[in-house]
């Protein structure tokens, strides 16, 4: 047998020694032989939705651009909207997008596009904006890869959170606010004093 197939053996032998002459040690001294050490676990991986990254998106930034499904029927790009002014609205749901149209005069006295992203799909959209005259364009992103892309995604609920990003007509960030509008002239504001005069 060569030497090199002698030394697992060798190695094996000698750690069966040890575990012997360690038991006949404990129970000499007539106590148990304790149960031998589990090696330490690694900590649990976490859940998949944790892991995902976060979008991050800055003011003077341009807005990270997408092609979401509409409640036109059709698909949009946010970069066919340039050359507006652009409120980008995220909401969780098609019914808190339809509360924003309360503010469509206010902007378009402000020559601002409103355009809202919730979760629901393309046709419930449609079927809002048909029922209901909605009046600006929403965008279905159901798979919530846009708001994640803006910042904008619970990953434990993997719902849309509320945000908006004003942008100018060169597609660039301007202002962002996160969570819902609390009011008429906090939106009046923003139209007001974010964008600058072309």
């Amino acid at each position: 047998m060569s030497a090199r197939r002698w030394i697992p053996l060798l190695l094996a032998a000698s750690l069966a020694g040890q575990t012997g002459a360690v038991r006949a040690q404990t129970e000499a001294k007539g106590g148990n032989p304790s149960p031998p050490q589990r090696p330490p676990q690694a900590p649990p991986p976490l859940p998949r939705s944790q892991m995902q990254p976060r979008g991050t998106v800055y003011i003077m930034d341009h807005a990270p651009d997408f092609e979401l499904d509409g409640s036109n029927g059709r698909s949009v790009k946010l970069s066919s909207l340039r050359g507006r002014k652009v409120l980008l609205v995220f909401q969780p749901y098609k019914e808190n997008l339809a509360q924003m149209r309360r503010y469509l005069p206010m902007l378009d006295r402000s020559a601002i596009t409103l355009v809202g992203v919730c979760g629901d799909k393309q046709s419930a959209l449609i079927n809002l904006a048909k029922r209901d005259t909605i009046g600006f364009l929403m965008l279905a992103d159901v798979t919530g890869d846009v708001s994640m892309m803006y910042g904008l995604l619970d990953n434990a609920t993997r719902t849309v959170q509320p945000g908006m990003f004003l942008l100018d007509q060169a597609g660039v960030v301007r202002f962002m606010a996160l969570g819902p509008v609390t009011s008429s002239s906090e939106l009046m504001s923003v139209a007001a004093s974010a964008l600058p005069e072309p």
